[in-house]
């Protein structure tokens, strides 16, 4: 897999200055301040964590959320890891290597030797196959990050000798190697110990982690805290420096957040409010970080009534204030989005810019038979998930009145509901927010789910054979230079159908203590979990 750059912004704040307009670094530089001669000290690693995992079960629950926890037990394959040089590669963990075959249907795994799980029963191909025969079993989320199409057909995943294993697929799937990242590895043992009523051991996996990870899971308090300590038998060793505990906080109040990391309570804050930044990075000890990531940031169009027309969905992409959005609301501290896709995914292509033009607004509608007033609309959001969803509907709400359209907003303080809600049959036409980040970089994860036809994120209604045809051809072609052609001409598709308003284009803050060491930040961690191994701290600043 070729290497990609990573580029950070950081801040030391001890007397540096924080103001609106600084800017984050080339995609190609670094900088850095690690105090290389710190010790590592024996008191926990804690970390304040704003949504709380769901479940300790990789083959159930596997957003970011879930897999930090998930992470300091339990190990996938391989992983992305972040060189000396800054680039970011895929480097094996349980696997020691790989191969494909030319048609990337059959990939051969060369496991690690010498692992055991936390129960002492051996890390092996059968141990993998059995784990890998669970994941399509149970046909949840992490399963489905690999299309159904291609799936292995029953007999396909074979423990070939005690540490090969080898996957057939149905058909080439080119990424396939980047969906494992995400895929953690438990002991079938202590699986099979604990299943009721043939459900595969889910309900006590939720609850527990036996797995070949450094920590052992010590304490899940919910709604407090989940704790680990370090797995004396762990076959990596513990030589060097890493923390000795682990404490993942949950707090779900962005004051407190601000509280803890200013007074040095926690090593780490993930719900620092973007208001907050220039005041808490003039906080001595305190270090921010700017990221480019692959985040966007869309007010999708359910496709019914108007929205059916795309020269009203146009209309409504050119009604919208971006600057008002990105240069008020996130303070230049969000991109205007060019492309269905992020932009560190590496198939990026650029589009023509949408810019807000009432007047052309106005004559799509006229043209459409969707005069000023003839339709309304509502903005569904979620602002317990982003904070900026209510400013970014109001915006909308200002522009579509200068059309002539009046809109209702409305705030679902539930991810469930709010989904329940957006997938009614008869809700549209309306808008809703919605946040996507790639969880691998590849453009398979982000189009395939959002704009296919069957898509399991796509909840606007989006149809077109012509994408679906293309999408699945992507996915099954090596040729990265052909899969580049496919995945430009896809982006240019989907842009010019006007899906959804493609409002901003995140970009990531990491609010820390100087105390934290080894957090080696990539663009596709926001969607997954660091590797907790890597990190330690350091006492307290004086």
């Amino acid at each position: 897999m070729a290497k990609r750059r990573i580029g950070i912004f950081i801040l030391i704040l001890a007397g540096v200055s924080f103001f609106p307009g600084w800017q984050m670094l080339g995609w190609d530089t670094a900088q850095g301040a690690e105090p290389s001669s710190a010790n590592a000290s024996s008191r926990p690693m804690v970390w304040a964590v704003k949504t709380e995992t769901r479940g300790l079960d990789p083959h159930q629950f596997d957003y970011d959320y879930d897999q930090k926890p998930q992470r300091a037990s339990l190990e996938p394959l391989m992983e992305y890891t972040v060189m000396p040089d800054r680039s970011v590669k895929i480097v094996g963990v349980l696997a020691e290597s790989w191969k494909g075959s030319p048609d990337a249907r059959v990939w051969t795994f060369q496991l690690r030797k010498g692992i055991k799980f936390h129960d002492n029963t051996p890390w092996n191909a059968q141990a993998a196959k059995w784990n890998f025969e669970r994941l399509f079993a149970l046909n949840k989320v992490p399963a489905t990050r690999i299309p159904q199409t291609v799936w292995p057909e029953k007999g396909g995943i074979e423990a070939v000798d005690d540490l090969t294993l080898r996957i057939t697929l149905k058909k080439p799937f080119a990424p396939f190697i980047e969906t494992l990242v995400k895929k953690y590895m438990i002991s079938p043992s202590a699986a099979k110990a604990n299943e009721k009523n043939n459900d595969l051991g889910q309900a006590w996996c939720n609850e527990n982690m036996v797995g070949t990870g450094p920590y052992l899971l010590e304490k899940w308090v919910k709604g407090q805290y989940v704790g680990f300590k370090q797995n004396p038998a762990y076959w990596g060793g513990w030589a060097g420096k890493h923390a000795q505990r682990i404490i993942l906080r949950y707090v779900p109040e962005a004051a407190t957040h601000r509280l803890l990391l200013t007074k040095g309570d926690v090593d780490l804050s993930e719900k620092i409010e973007l208001d907050d930044l220039a005041d808490v990075a003039k906080v001595p000890g305190v270090v921010v970080e700017q990221h480019r990531v692959p985040r966007l940031i869309h007010l999708y169009m359910i496709q019914q009534g108007a929205f059916k027309d795309p020269r009203v969905r146009k209309a409504m992409a050119h009604a919208f204030d971006y600057d008002a959005f990105t240069k008020g609301v996130w303070k230049g501290r969000a991109a205007k989005p060019l492309s269905p896709l992020p932009s560190a995914v590496w198939a990026f292509a650029p589009q023509a810019e949408i810019k807000q033009d009432l007047n052309l607004a106005k004559k799509l509608l006229t043209e459409a038979g969707h005069p000023a007033g003839s339709f309304t609309v509502t903005i569904y959001i979620l602002s317990s998930y982003g904070w900026f969803q209510p400013r970014e509907a109001q915006i909308l709400q200002a522009d579509l009145k200068k059309l002539g359209i009046e809109s209702k907003i409305t705030d679902i303080p539930d991810a469930g509901a709010f989904i329940s809600a957006i997938k009614k049959p008869d809700v549209g036409p309306a808008f809703y927010a919605w946040t996507f980040a790639n969880a691998y970089d590849d453009p398979e994860d982000n189009l395939r789910r959002s704009y296919r036809s069957d898509g399991s994120l796509n909840f606007f209604g989006y149809k077109n054979p012509k994408v679906d045809e293309l999408i699945d051809k992507g996915a099954t072609i090596l040729d990265q230079k052909e899969r580049l052609r496919i995945y430009g001409e896809l982006q240019k598709r989907i842009w010019e159908e006007y899906p959804g308003l493609f409002t901003a284009e995140e970009q990531w803050f990491i609010t820390r203590r100087d105390t934290l060491h080894g957090y080696d930040f990539y663009p596709f961690v926001i969607n997954m979990s660091p590797n907790w191994y890597l990190m330690w701290v350091s006492d307290k600043t004086p």
